[in-house]
C-alpha cells in the first residue's frame, strides 16, 4: 500500500483476493516479486508458453495457483535445453 496512498485499503484488499481467485497466474508473480527481492543484482523475467502441438482439451492452461511454476535466470529467450531443477519452499503453500 505504500505506492498507493490515496487508494482505499479496503478496495486494494478486494481487488487483490480477487485476483488472486480469477489469475492462474497470480502466485507466479508473487514468487518472481520474492526471486527478484532477494537477488535483486539478478536479471529474470517470465515467459508464458503453450506449445502448438498440446490437445488443448488435454494439457489445459493453468486454472488454480497450486499448479507448479517456473522461473528461469537468463538471458536466453527460451529455456535451457539442459537444466538442473531445484525447489524451494514457499511460504503458506
Amino acid at each position: 500500500m505504500e505506492n498507493n496512498q490515496a487508494c482505499l485499503h479496503s478496495v486494494m484488499e478486494k481487488l487483490d483476493a480477487l485476483l488472486r481467485s480469477i489469475n492462474p497466474f497470480a502466485e507466479s508473480y508473487l514468487q518472481m516479486h520474492q526471486l527478484m527481492q532477494s537477488n535483486p543484482a539478478v536479471n529474470v523475467k517470465m515467459i508464458f508458453m503453450e506449445h502448438p502441438d498440446f490437445d488443448l482439451l488435454r494439457y489445459n492452461t493453468p486454472t488454480s495457483r497450486t499448479e507448479v511454476a517456473a522461473i528461469f535466470v537468463g538471458d536466453e529467450v527460451e529455456p535451457p535445453a539442459n537444466r538442473d531443477i531445484c525447489i524451494y519452499p514457499v511460504a503458506n503453500s
